[in-house]
């Protein structure tokens, strides 16, 4: 690694840090312009399958109608890959040895032997302790959080979730995942969920350190 690659990775953990602590006191307590990018869209404009062909992984919200309902911050880390290393089939040749004469270190060579396997994983602000290696959790608990800040409804929020994903196949980025833009409200939703979602994707794109990706569906 460059000296200048470094510089920026410092730089960048530095900057996901900062978000961190704006996350924890409110997106308006800390007036900083940070380098972001975010992803603007109509709903069912395709932004997830965007978002997710950065990390490689299906872990988003999928679903009609607006599934987005308030911003997702993600912070990627890129790792190296631990695996190329110290591999699990190596682990397996202490197995057999492990298991008639030292029943704890059997265990404890399992579970380095499944991190080894599986150097993804995510990581919400809200759970700090919690290492998320299952995507489909990832995904489960991103719903759960949405309707904790929410509620069980079609509302929105500018509240962000904050999730950073440490791999190996990722580059260091940060990423904003907006709700996306509508017209009609459906159901439950306020008369001015358009002016709501609107007022919530300028509040995020307005810095100038903001690199907007639009994205529209191919078949409009």
């Amino acid at each position: 690694m460059t000296v200048g690659n470094e510089g920026m990775r410092r730089l960048i953990e530095t900057i996901n840090r900062i978000q961190d602590a704006s996350s924890l006191i409110g997106v308006e307590g800390l007036n900083l312009d940070l380098p972001q990018i975010a992803v603007v869209g109509g709903q069912s404009a395709g932004k997830s399958s965007v978002l997710e062909n950065f990390v490689g992984r299906d872990f988003l919200p999928r679903g009609s109608g607006i599934v987005t309902r308030c911003p997702i911050i993600l912070q990627l880390i890129h790792t190296p890959n631990e695996g190329d290393v110290f591999t699990k089939p190596k682990i397996q040749l202490f197995i057999p040895f492990i298991k008639t004469v030292l029943p704890f270190f059997k265990y404890m060579f399992i579970k380095t032997s499944e991190f080894i396997s599986s150097p993804e994983y995510g990581v919400f602000l809200h759970k700090r302790k919690k290492k998320y290696y299952d995507f489909n959790q990832i995904r489960e608990e991103i719903k759960k959080e949405t309707e904790r800040k929410i509620g069980n409804n079609r509302n929105v929020s500018s509240d962000p979730i904050t999730l950073r994903i440490y791999s190996p196949n990722v580059l260091d980025l940060t990423l904003i995942d907006l709700p996306g833009i509508t017209r009609n409200p459906v159901e439950d939703q306020p008369k001015d969920i358009d002016q709501q979602i609107i007022k919530i994707v300028l509040k995020y794109i307005t810095p100038t350190n903001c690199l907007i990706l639009a994205v529209s569906a191919a078949n409009q």
